[in-house]
């Protein structure tokens, strides 16, 4: 994917620390006020207005943290300047210290780890998990959980991409939204999906925003192998990147999940059937 790279970053709260659904905004919050400290040039690089999304935040599992409970996210930097990135993750370990949350929990940053670009095989059969809330709009109404399908997933990935090819971040060949919708019409899947409402703090604007979204999975089995080759470089990409918008808050994670093939499971009824298994 070019210059972009991604790490993971482990921490743990000396304090109970309850981390939200949209955790990925308390964390970019936290940070931009701590790098605004340690560099006016990097804070430039990374915040400023007209930079483009020069940094996401793949924000850790939302619950309740007991103190010296390590949770883990993980940042992906879209481009690769060293002092740039030094003043970066020096910034991100003072946000950490200073505290997260209303109650400003303190937590110490116990390690960041660089993350090769590793493609995962992925078969017919596989799990797309939500795993922060996806905001996408249609006919520019929020798309709620009950309207939310496979199609509102790949546009949105492949819309988040193509703005990003256009801004130099990317370099990748995309597929039209006609071609996505075909693959989507000739799979089946089934989903699991609900409606997450939060808010996010401005400490510059000292004002409280609205964030919603839709968070869950959704269990895919294409009927064609040209369909997996064309979408499975997107939904890789995806994991970096996120889809939708407002994806700088942390919003439209995704991991993937195989869920092995049909011939797999045929094998593991069959022991079942005979006793095998017992």
């Amino acid at each position: 994917m070019g210059a972009i790279s991604r790490f993971r970053i482990d921490a743990s709260p000396l304090s109970a620390l309850t981390l939200p659904d949209f955790s990925g905004s308390m964390l970019r919050g936290a940070l931009g006020h701590a790098l605004a400290h340690v560099s006016s040039e990097a804070y430039g690089a990374y915040f400023a207005t007209g930079a483009g999304h020069a940094f996401i935040i793949t924000p850790p599992s939302p619950g309740k943290l007991a103190a010296g409970e390590v949770f883990s996210f993980f940042v992906t930097l879209l481009h690769s300047e060293a002092d740039a990135q030094g003043y970066f993750f020096d910034a991100l370990e003072l946000a950490l210290r200073k505290g997260l949350g209303p109650l400003q929990v303190p937590c110490q940053m116990l390690a960041c780890t660089w993350q090769p670009d590793e493609l995962s095989r992925l078969g017919v059969r596989f799990r797309l998990e939500l795993t922060s809330p996806w905001f996408v709009k249609f006919q520019g109404e929020p798309v709620m959980a009950h309207q939310f399908g496979l199609d509102n997933l790949l546009i949105s990935a492949a819309h988040r991409q193509r703005q990003l090819v256009k801004r130099g971040y990317l370099i990748a060949e995309l597929p039209t939204n006609l071609q996505l919708l075909e693959c989507v019409q000739a799979a089946s899947y089934q989903q699991q999906l609900r409606n997450v409402i939060g808010e996010r703090r401005s400490q510059r604007q000292k004002t409280k925003h609205r964030l919603q979204g839709v968070i869950g999975h959704i269990d895919i089995e294409l009927q064609n192998q040209q369909h997996l080759y064309m979408i499975a470089p997107v939904l890789h990409r995806a994991r970096w990147l996120h889809g939708g918008a407002k994806v700088s808050f942390g919003l439209g994670a995704l991991d993937i999940k195989s869920l092995g093939s049909l011939d797999s499971q045929l094998k593991q009824l069959h022991h079942l059937a005979t006793g095998a298994a017992l």
